[in-house]
């Protein structure tokens, strides 16, 4: 009720400074017109200098007087709107077309982008091909992981916390030399804080790539947001990780090992599998780097190995998945 009280007050106020505002500009015409009729005919002296160059300020006046009174009603017409994410604060119409049009062109980054197309494969979703991702590395349980990958001649990508990379760091070289692909999951891990502001993603990210850098003498710009992207990853945020050439991946299948203790996720990886190749989607599995997961993972590798499937990672050369 305040809201509207204040967007009924302001628009009396508008109206009324638009009203004085005429008036003001039909009093200075009717004055410059008796000015001129009491001038015609008359010869120009030395004392109708002064005249002469009153009427041209009040012409000028004039023009000015109406520049304002468009800029009033210009400001009329824009509708004022609360905005409920902040208090006592309002937003126009104006912005929120401005902020519509950033999404649209901030849409799932790459894929809008044609110049990308062009560089980037698809990954592939011929139903041979399994993408292995692990999250939240590197940890105590890296090298069993890494042993379980080798036995079965398995390559994965690892987006890996930059806190973890400076606590482990001969599992972080393991990994790398080892043939797997090291990516950024970020610092905090934590959505109040990852997901701050527009430029928060960002930091998170290349701190991480930095650190990467430090430690091993490579960089990468695979990424993946804490918790995927969505629905907690703006479409500005998206948008701010693209122009710095950063490739955000999600994934199609969720294991949900980080809630199994006794090797449920496999069962669910294998059901699930199915039902991404049927979709036509690429299948890349979603893991994590911890020790629940690592005691099972010879089982997952050994059944994905007799229905033939080809374990890959992900790596730069491939285009984006998003959900």
């Amino acid at each position: 009720m305040k809201q509207k009280r204040n967007r009924k007050s302001s628009k009396k106020w508008i109206s009324l400074i638009v009203v004085l505002l005429s008036v003001l500009t039909v009093y200075i015409q009717l004055f410059m017109d008796q000015k001129a009729m009491s001038m015609e005919d008359k010869p120009i002296h030395g004392a109708d200098l002064f005249s002469i160059t009153y009427e041209k300020e009040m012409k000028e006046l004039k023009m000015n007087s109406q520049r304002i009174i468009d800029l009033v009603e210009d400001q009329a017409k824009r509708e004022i709107v609360p905005d409920n994410s902040l208090k006592g604060e309002t937003v126009v119409t104006e912005q929120k077309i401005t902020e519509k049009e950033e999404s649209i062109l901030a849409k799932d980054d790459i894929e809008t982008n044609k110049e990308e197309k062009k560089q980037l494969t698809p990954p592939s979703n011929n139903g041979t091909t399994v993408y292995l991702t692990f999250d939240d590395g590197p940890s105590l349980s890296t090298d069993s992981i890494l042993q379980s990958l080798g036995d079965y001649g398995a390559t994965a990508t690892f987006f890996m916390l930059e806190p973890n990379m400076r606590k482990f760091p001969n599992q972080l070289k393991a990994t790398i030399k080892e043939g797997h692909v090291p990516a950024l999951h970020g610092v905090t891990h934590d959505k109040r804080k990852f997901y701050k502001s527009d430029q928060s993603p960002l930091l998170e990210m290349k701190q991480t790539q930095d650190t990467l850098v430090e430690l091993t003498g490579i960089t990468t710009n695979l990424i993946r947001t804490p918790y995927g992207s969505t629905p907690h990853l703006t479409s500005s945020q998206k948008k701010v990780l693209f122009d710095a050439g950063f490739l955000r991946w999600d994934w199609t299948v969720d294991s949900e090992d980080w809630k199994y203790t006794n090797g449920e996720y496999v069962r669910k990886v294998m059901k699930d599998i199915r039902k991404v190749h049927e979709a036509n989607k690429p299948i890349i599995i979603l893991l994590h780097d911890r020790q629940t997961t690592a005691d099972y993972l010879q089982e997952l590798l050994d059944n994905l190995h007799k229905e033939g499937y080809n374990l890959k990672g992900l790596d730069e050369s491939l285009l984006p998945h998003h959900f």
